[in-house]
């Protein structure tokens, strides 16, 4: 998958900006792979939690949170941002 700048090979769980590695652990990867699915729409954080954790958000968001401050370090200058909404939810967006 190609947006821009950024690759994701879902096949060996790699993500690369510039054609460098970006280094994401596998929550990285998985929510940015969710992400690039799902452009430009927003996303819930429980549906996000769910996906790359695979349990049930449990009241406390801040491991997400955090995963997804990361994410957003690492994809700086990519075109792409993860931008989040009260009551939408996180969504992944051109800059």
């Amino acid at each position: 998958m190609v947006r821009g700048r950024l690759s994701l090979d879902v096949t060996a769980d790699v993500a690369t900006f510039d054609g460098n590695d970006l280094l994401l652990t596998q929550k990285e990867f998985a929510l940015l792979l969710i992400f690039v699915q799902n452009e430009e729409r927003f996303i819930s954080a429980e549906y996000l939690y769910e996906k790359a954790w695979k349990a049930p958000l449990s009241g406390d968001s801040q491991a997400l949170k955090k995963t997804i401050h990361r994410l957003r370090e690492k994809i700086t200058g990519s075109g792409w941002c993860i931008e989040w909404s009260r009551g939408e939810g996180y969504s992944f967006e051109k800059e």
